[in-house]
């Protein structure tokens, strides 16, 4: 799952959120996802393997070392990040992924791990053989069954009489709060530190108010040109440390550019890294900006979020900059702008 900045435009935030609610009540507002063709396709083709363990055990681990130290027994893996659904425990059973071919995997246990703070680890893991794997149909007692456990569908819709599911074509999140994970989004001009509206923090990652700092005001009082600043300042020190990680390691050995410091690998080459530019990076950076914008009822995004922060249909950073810029100019100077953190 994935959080994202909304800036709502306007009066009346949650009014404005509400038609985006992925678990919107209302029948006629939703669609129906017809699956009952899809998983009778699985099942009478048989072409699906499954291992004897339950699939949703497998978790997968990435990194850039595993081609060269796969041929030995056990092996150390550095900076694993934990998304939440991964068993990092002794003894564990996972599934490594060695290539970005989804089906090039190798089975291991985890022998020991170290935790180096809050969601990274170090591994040692113990490669182990292959599960043994059955077709669908010897796996399941009947189509029902393997619906059920397979696929989570208890019964059909009673509607529609079909294995499928209702959505909101129009979700967007399942949940928010104001503030949250990107509390204090806001710096407030020096005249007004004790305007606007203070959100709640992020359970998982929280963060103390800032005076000064905030999530909803109107836009005469807030400074744009320090949080510019701020965020300039910020992206020149993070590429900075960068730099030096990188001359003592290009081999990314130790640490990963992206998630350790946010560089992007601009090869096109899967097993190639080369980093943006310091000048590109800092644009990239700098720029106050949302992920998307509620202006007018209407919802406007750079991409379209999906699990873990995945993002489709992404056009040019610089061009959803520009025209993030150029609503925030057009906006009155007595309009309310909120900061809200949404998960989908």
């Amino acid at each position: 799952m994935s959080h994202f900045t909304v800036m709502v435009i306007g009066d009346n935030s949650k009014e404005q959120l509400a038609p985006f609610d992925e678990s919107i009540k209302e029948i006629d507002k939703k669609i129906f996802i017809d699956k009952e063709e899809e998983f009778q396709e699985e099942w009478n083709k048989n072409t699906i393997e499954v291992p004897d363990w339950y699939p949703s055990f497998y978790e997968t681990v990435t990194s850039n070392q595993l081609k060269e130290l796969i041929d030995k027994k056990i092996v150390a893996l550095n900076n694993i990040f934990d998304f939440g659904g991964m068993r990092i425990k002794e003894g564990a059973r996972i599934a490594v992924r060695i290539s970005e071919k989804p089906k090039d995997i190798v089975f291991a246990k985890i022998r020991n791990y170290k935790a180096k703070e809050k969601s990274i680890y170090d591994i040692e893991i113990e490669f182990i053989e292959s599960p043994a794997k059955k077709l669908l149909q010897d796996k399941y007692e009947n189509f029902e069954d393997f619906v059920k456990q397979f696929h989570g569908y208890s019964n059909r819709d009673e509607i529609q009489n079909k294995y499928g599911y209702w959505e909101n074509p129009n979700a967007h999140w399942d949940w928010y709060q104001l503030g949250g994970r990107f509390k204090d989004s806001l710096r407030l001009k020096p005249e007004y530190i004790h305007q606007g509206t203070q959100g709640t923090s992020s359970l998982v990652f929280p963060k103390e108010s800032k005076i000064g700092y905030t999530d909803s005001a109107l836009k005469k009082h807030i400074d744009f040109k320090k949080m510019n600043q701020e965020n300039f300042d910020r992206a020149e020190e993070a590429y900075n440390k960068f730099e030096e990680a990188y001359k003592k390691d290009k081999e990314l050995k130790t640490f990963n550019p992206y998630f350790d410091y946010g560089v992007e690998n601009i090869s096109d080459k899967k097993d190639e890294f080369i980093p943006e530019d310091k000048i590109a990076y800092i644009k990239r950076n700098a720029s106050f900006y949302t992920f998307a914008v509620i202006k007018d009822g209407k919802w406007y995004e750079r991409g379209e979020m999906g699990w873990w922060g995945a993002v489709s249909n992404e056009q040019p950073i610089s061009e959803w900059i520009e025209q993030f810029n150029k609503m925030l100019e057009e906006i009155p100077e007595d309009t309310l702008i909120s900061i809200y953190d949404c998960h989908i």
